[in-house]
């Protein structure tokens, strides 16, 4: 069970969305995709990350950040729907 239990109200037509724009980086504005979740850890405000790539996975930074990212930087996902599920929705 995640930490981050505090999630942004989406609709079932917004979730879908959100889903297909994560699985599609052919459709990304950008090179990386900007994403971010509301947590409770962090006293309510958004944590930023990015995805790059066709996979699963959200790197911990902004998108203006240039450093390579660390292990614990690094959230691998199953699939696109886990990282929905987790509180992460498209910026």
């Amino acid at each position: 069970m995640s930490t981050y239990t505090r999630i942004y109200q989406r609709s079932p037509e917004e979730r879908l969305a959100d889903i297909k724009m994560m699985s599609d980086p052919m459709g990304w504005p950008m090179v990386v995709l900007p994403i971010k979740r509301l947590t409770d850890e962090v006293g309510g405000r958004p944590q930023f990350g990015v995805m790059t790539g066709d996979r699963p996975t959200v790197y911990l930074m902004n998108m203006f950040e240039t450093h390579e990212p660390t292990a614990e930087e690094t959230l691998k996902y199953a699939n696109y729907e886990a990282i929905f599920d987790d509180g992460w929705v498209v910026d």
